[in-house]
């Protein structure tokens, strides 16, 4: 019989593990790399979600490394699926009858979660949008591609699991399944469940406050009936702050206008990435520099009815055109923070909005016009978004990404901050 859990069949059956159910060469040995065996580290993973199963927590990497072997034996010995005749223990390799056990127990855990599916919303507040079980990981993007679509890969939780340290978080939890609730963090020291509740009027749906006690990531175990359904991952993040340095490239009587674009960039992160991240923007200063040099020449003018190019320090600037490079801006960062450029026409040489750290220093910039006719409030969370660049922040491209303030063109739905991305921070 073929293997028969959409873990080992969906999207696509592995046609080594496959050959590994029906043929002894095609054992899975010490060494082996590839995608079957990140399927086996997967599902070695998973059993902890079936009651009495082991709690292995492999790296899933492709490689069939010393911890894997190690995990595949007490796997086996557990189970004492020995080969007849030919052993008189286990052994560190994944046959016929491994696979077979695998599989079995991997279908029966997808019997238990189809069962009762729990999902997980916040009762009130701005925060919106959803991400897979273990935040928005990069490395899982480039494992299923750029382009991929990343929500139908593995089940959803809403992005806004982040704990914020000393402080509380509450979410509604609400499922389908016969029987009460139960929710258990793995590590009380990092987060602890201290209240959970029927929600008044809601049949089957749940108000648990978590308190965050000391920076890290906890699984909180949710059970339904005492069955284990599966586990929701939550990040506890310390307060971090960083200081906003704004300085506006244009002359000092068009400023008047333009002074309220910074104040609303510094809100918008206040409001939208402060809840998401723990991440505090300080007070802003906003400056006016009406003059600026180019590669540390004398200073000029700046014509804001005229393009004003940045420059990476190698390129060159259109014959006739205004332009300066991020080396003449540096002089007018302080380091103690984020300092963001604005102006009427800023532009760079490929026509893109650029945000960089430069030599370690975080600099970025944002323009006030759009060829595209963007509102005022995208073109704040543009800046928004630069700044996040300049903090560490890279960009994310997916199938479906309209609410992720770091794609490659922020609009105004842009409001969340998948908690991977902020990861270098």
């Amino acid at each position: 019989m073929p293997l028969q859990s959409r873990h080992f069949t969906q999207p696509k059956r592995n046609a080594q593990l496959e050959q590994c159910l029906v043929s002894d060469p095609a054992h899975v040995t010490p060494g082996s790399q590839g995608d079957h065996v990140s399927l086996i580290q997967q599902s070695l993973n998973k059993l902890r979600d079936l009651p009495g199963g082991e709690d292995f927590r492999l790296t899933v990497s492709g490689r069939y490394d010393p911890e894997t072997s190690a995990a595949v034996l007490e796997f086996k010995t557990k189970r004492n699926i020995v080969a007849p005749q030919r052993q008189n223990k286990a052994a560190n390799v994944v046959g016929r009858m491994t696979i077979a056990a695998l599989d079995e127990e991997m279908l029966a855990l997808e019997q238990r979660q189809s069962a009762g599916k729990v999902d997980i919303r916040p009762p009130h507040g701005s925060l919106r949008g959803e991400c897979d079980m273990n935040g928005f990981s990069r490395r899982r993007l480039a494992r299923h591609g750029d382009s991929g679509n990343w929500t139908l890969i593995s089940d959803k939780v809403p992005v806004h699991q982040m704990i914020p340290l000393g402080l509380t978080r509450t979410l509604r939890l609400s499922y389908d399944a016969p029987g009460d609730l139960q929710l258990v963090s793995d590590d009380p020291t990092i987060a602890l469940v201290v209240d959970l509740q029927r929600e008044a009027g809601a049949d089957r749906r749940y108000l648990a406050t978590i308190l965050g006690r000391r920076a890290g990531t906890t699984d909180l175990a949710y059970f339904v009936g005492g069955i284990r359904r599966g586990l929701i991952r939550i990040p506890v993040r310390a307060r971090s702050s960083f200081h906003l340095n704004a300085v506006y490239l244009g002359p000092s009587s068009s400023v008047d206008d333009f002074k309220g674009y910074a104040m609303n960039v510094f809100n918008w992160i206040n409001l939208i990435l402060t809840p998401q991240t723990n991440l505090l923007c300080l007070p802003i200063t906003i400056r006016v520099e009406p003059r600026i040099s180019y590669r540390g020449g004398p200073t000029f003018a700046i014509d804001p009815d005229r393009p004003l190019f940045i420059l990476k320090n190698a390129e060159q600037p259109p014959p006739g055109e205004q332009a300066v490079t991020w080396r003449d801006l540096e002089r007018f960062h302080q380091t103690t923070g984020v300092t963001l450029f604005y102006g009427r026409n800023l532009r760079a040489l490929d026509e893109s909005t650029v945000g960089e750290n430069l030599n370690g220093t975080r600099l970025c910039w944002a323009p006030l016009r759009s060829r595209v006719g963007l509102s005022h409030r995208a073109l704040v969370v543009r800046g928004a978004h630069e700044i996040l660049h300049a903090l560490g922040a890279e960009h994310i491209v997916t199938g479906e990404n309209d609410n992720y303030v770091m794609t490659w063109a922020p609009t105004p739905k842009s409001w969340i901050i998948p908690s991977e991305t902020l990861i270098d921070i």
